[in-house]
Parts: C-alpha cells; sequence; structure tokens
C-alpha cells in the first residue's frame, strides 16, 4: 500500500505501487496490482522525488 493513497476506485484493492521516473524531473503515477489500473501522473516535474509521489498520490484520491 502506498502511504496516504486511498483504496484502488475500480477493484477496491490495496496493492498499490508509486512509479516515479526522473523524466528531466520527477513525476509519480500510482498503480494498482490487482487490476492494473494506473492513476495519471503528477501535475508538475519535482527535483525531488517525495514531492512527485506525494502528488501522485493526492491525484489518485481526487477521483474525478
Amino acid at each position: 500500500m502506498v502511504e496516504g493513497a486511498e483504496p484502488c476506485p475500480f477493484c477496491r484493492g490495496t496493492n498499490l505501487s508509486c512509479r516515479p521516473e526522473d523524466i528531466d524531473g520527477w513525476a509519480a503515477q500510482v498503480a494498482c496490482h490487482s487490476c492494473d489500473a494506473v492513476g495519471p501522473l503528477s501535475e508538475f516535474k519535482y527535483d525531488d522525488q517525495q514531492e512527485a509521489t506525494e502528488d501522485a498520490v493526492r491525484m489518485w484520491n481526487r477521483r474525478q
């Protein structure tokens, strides 16, 4: 489970991970390993991997 992330909106699974990537700055997204759902990328590219992860969790939890 990713700290602070709500269960998957599709399967209610909690087998989640956060995938950070360094692409001229850090971006991240939350993924569910139960149903293969993937959340949106963090809104910005960050200098810090942790900030990107926190933003990805906020986006995952937004449920729009």
